[in-house]
């Protein structure tokens, strides 16, 4: 334990926890000790040690709590112990800090940059014109319905059969273009067929299924 006295008058202006090093350290200390320090000097007082570090920060916290009392001007940010709690005056202080904390005004270019990042990447006019002529000319290169507004970027019956994925029942043995049509059929549900075909379930409503091999 030791105590920071101004040279000035010996009056104790903060009141400490550590090792002999600590008490002779002067850097990493917060302004007002600084502002202290500068002005009256400073004296170094070793006034007590202890073998735990519970019993150094119980005897802290007691020490500055009674040169509050009796009037010192301590530099002590807060009231010691272990946990640091901050001072009332100092957590007034902040708070007021940081109410009345002048923001930056934003500019017009600043909320315009905010506006972009918010809404993505604009292209301008003779872009978009381009994308969308490139756009046409793969839709009618690959013979595409939905560049004509007719079906609205949907697949065609014979699409959609290209893309199923036939299956086969076994109990009524009968193969389906796809699971869609055998729910359809049966008046099941075609997730159910999808899990049967998979093995993660056994049957559903006791039709068992299974993919039919089309490459072969």
């Amino acid at each position: 334990m030791y105590h920071h006295l101004r040279s000035s008058d010996l009056s104790v202006f903060y009141i400490g926890k550590g090792t002999l090093k600590r008490a002779y350290t002067f850097s990493k200390r917060n302004h007002h000790w600084n502002n202290v320090k500068n002005k009256h000097g400073i004296t170094v007082v070793i006034v007590a040690t202890f073998l735990t570090e519970e019993e150094a920060y119980l005897e802290e916290e007691k020490q500055i709590k009674e040169a509050f009392n009796r009037g010192c001007k301590l530099t002590n940010k807060t009231l010691g112990g272990k946990p640091e709690i901050p001072l009332l005056e100092t957590r007034i202080k902040m708070s007021k800090a940081a109410k009345y904390r002048v923001q930056p005004k934003r500019t017009q270019a600043w909320k315009n940059n905010l506006k972009k990042s918010a809404t993505g990447r604009t292209h301008s006019q003779k872009t978009k014109d381009l994308i969308s002529k490139k756009q046409t000319k793969i839709c009618q290169q690959k013979g595409n319905q939905f560049i004509t507004g007719k079906s609205q970027g949907k697949h065609t019956v014979a699409t959609k059969l290209k893309l199923s994925r036939p299956v086969y029942c076994i109990n009524n043995n009968t193969y389906y273009l796809s699971q869609k049509y055998a729910a359809e059929s049966l008046g099941i549900h075609k997730g159910h067929i999808n899990q049967v075909c998979k093995g993660t379930r056994n049957h559903t409503h006791g039709y068992k299924f299974q993919y039919v091999n089309t490459n072969t």
